[in-house]
């Protein structure tokens, strides 16, 4: 059983021999500790550990009101449960000063013991009910800290990945508005890293696809990927060919675009030459038997596969790179073989549909994404691109192709999807935890921040707010109070009216949300509209005594629905209010206190939507 230790002070001994008693009888798990006047008393406190104080009002020298001011004033010897001691009949102003210097209770003589037993048990309760949750602000506190390491560890891994990749890459919303860049993406375009997040993806891509964006993201929402060919616009007006991988992603709850954008410029400059020395060996095939050797010798010098099949999809030809990705030494060793005799038999029919519709739509296909496997088993990934092979009488007799490995590329943009689906889980996660940290130190708000969250999300939404903005609001709403924190457990707790200073430390839990939040990279204004929360339009708030639009939007719409959801919730320091007299309220002080058109929105909501807080 744990003991606690009561602190009685009082300057007649006699009346310990009763209070003894009572405690042997009713409360055993009480040990009393004496002091026969305030100064010993006071010393006590400050060398023993003492959960409760029975302190006798009338006591020569330092009175009892007074070692109750210097106990609280100590924030060593703070949280003891203050009970004073009156005498009969005493009046209203006693225990106002009782209540100034910080009591926690009152008792007249002559002492009745019921009641006196009554409230030393409350004080028992009180006492084990702050040892739990000053256990459980522990825990949280210790889970807030791992996850806040793994936030950090994580968002280490993914810019790490995305600043040393190779490839440009930017990540973009459904609107087109950059959003992050890597280093290979400012060095391609000759942008800073700053510029290019004041930009859109129109002002660094081609007219073309500009015009073809609406047509891409739709291609995206049904497939989830996409590869295609575009050109880019540098700062000053080049013009690079660039092959683009495109999918869809959430990012920290927001869907968005990721590209990686690959310079193909040399890739393109050896298309060209390839396409255009084939069409001049087409027009000499039927006068010069050496144009085999001669287009031989060509392709062997293109830094890329090359292969062509016949009408029957069996091999014509092909470069040494190519052979050598078969398994063979020679490309002669191919001729007149189908995929199927090759290692990537598995994919053999993906190919073959591939070559027949080329050949029979007559139009090329660029940059086809297909697996391959290879001689020794092992599974990579191709960028092919096939065009059909004509006769100068328009005859179609085979397919040519080309392709490079991008397995390297494609196994980067994986890694990269998967560290930031980490990141934003990792994120949630510690916003939760954040708001708990808050809620457990003040048992009778507990669930303020999330009911708050409910209504303001519920207002945005009215105010035609965009979903991002509204999934913003959400963190700031679920983070508004975090500066609480801060506050000591028994101010936060505390029954009666709240002195002014102990008000100005309630108020100073603005800047201390703050505080803790202003370094965390949120893509929204959180730490400002945890700032605000408190200011009025008429500049009578805290922290900063802002007016009108110098508040933030989010910070207009939490100060609201903090009203209304406090004034509907049971506080230490009086009953629920209700809803009605809530709306009553701010809406007596729109446009005073509060933005006039939160208001209404606010009103609307909780009127005609049939809005609840849980």
């Amino acid at each position: 059983m744990t003991v606690a230790v009561l602190l009685a002070v009082d300057d007649r001994p006699d009346n310990f021999f009763v209070l003894e008693r009572l405690l042997a009888a009713y409360l055993p798990e009480i040990k009393m500790i004496t002091a026969e006047s305030a100064e010993a008393g006071l010393a006590l406190a400050a060398t023993e550990a003492i959960d409760g104080a029975l302190i006798d009002v009338q006591m020569p020298g330092m009175n009892g009101i007074e070692m109750c001011r210097r106990l609280k004033a100590d924030p060593r010897t703070a949280p003891i449960h203050v009970i004073l001691v009156t005498g009969h009949g005493a009046t209203a102003a006693l225990k106002a000063q009782g209540l100034k210097a910080g009591a926690d209770d009152f008792i007249a003589k002559p002492i009745d013991t019921v009641t006196l037993a009554a409230k030393l048990r409350v004080m028992l309760r009180l006492r084990a009910a702050e040892d739990a949750l000053r256990r459980e602000r522990d825990h949280l506190e210790e889970t807030v800290r791992e996850r806040t390491q793994e936030l950090r560890d994580a968002e280490y891994r993914y810019r790490t990945l995305f600043q040393t990749a190779g490839d440009a890459i930017v990540i973009s919303d459904l609107e087109g508005r950059v959003l992050e860049v890597n280093e290979e993406a400012c060095r391609l375009l000759g942008y800073t890293q700053d510029e290019l997040l004041h930009l859109t993806v129109h002002d660094v891509a081609a007219p073309e696809y500009v015009a073809r964006r609406s047509e891409i993201l739709e291609q995206l929402r049904a497939t989830g990927h996409l590869v295609f060919e575009t050109e880019l616009v540098t700062r000053d007006g080049r013009i690079i060919p660039t092959e683009c991988s495109s999918r869809l992603m959430d990012l920290q709850g927001q869907p968005a675009v990721l590209s990686i954008a690959r310079d193909i410029t040399e890739r393109k400059q050896a298309e060209e030459a390839l396409s255009k020395n084939y069409r001049e060996l087409q027009e000499t095939a039927q006068q010069l038997e050496q144009s085999r050797n001669m287009l031989q010798l060509i392709i062997e010098s293109v830094p890329v596969r090359v292969f062509w099949k016949d009408g029957d999809l069996r091999f014509m030809g092909c470069n040494t790179l190519f052979a050598c990705d078969a398994g063979f030494s020679h490309p002669q060793q191919l001729l007149g073989k189908d995929d199927f005799a090759m290692s990537w038999r598995e994919q053999a029919d993906l190919y073959r549909t591939d070559d027949r519709q080329v050949m029979e739509s007559r139009r090329p296909k660029i940059n086809i994404i297909e697996p391959q496997t290879t001689p020794a088993g092992a599974k990579i990934w191709l960028s092919t691109s096939k065009v059909p092979l004509q006769m100068p009488n328009g005859e179609i007799f085979g397919v040519l192709g080309v392709y490079e490995d991008v397995t390297d590329r494609k196994q980067a943009e994986e890694a990269l999807k998967e560290s930031l689906a980490r990141t934003t889980e990792v994120q949630d996660g510690t916003i939760q935890a954040l708001a708990a940290v808050t809620e457990v130190r003040d048992p009778y708000t507990a669930g303020h921040q999330r009911r708050v969250t409910r209504l303001a999300c519920a207002v945005a939404r009215e105010l035609g707010l965009p979903a991002d903005r509204v999934a913003g609001l959400r963190v700031m709403g679920l983070l508004h109070d975090m500066g609480k924190v801060s506050i000591p457990t028994e101010i936060l707790s505390k029954p009666g009216k709240l002195s002014d200073s102990e008000f100005a430390i309630i108020k100073s839990h603005a800047q201390a949300g703050y505080e803790i939040v202003k370094e965390i990279r949120f893509p929204w204004p959180v730490a400002e509209a945890i700032l605000q929360h408190h200011e009025r339009m008429d500049g009578s708030g805290y922290p900063q005594g802002l007016t009108g639009p110098d508040i933030t939007l989010e910070a207009r719409i939490l100060a609201v629905a903090d009203v209304v959801e406090a004034m509907s919730s049971h506080r230490p320091y009086r009953p629920a209010l209700g809803l009605d007299q809530a709306l009553e309220e701010i809406a007596q002080q729109k446009g005073v206190l509060y933005d006039p058109e939160v208001v209404d929105a606010c009103i609307k909501v909780c009127t005609e939507d049939n809005f609840t807080f849980e």
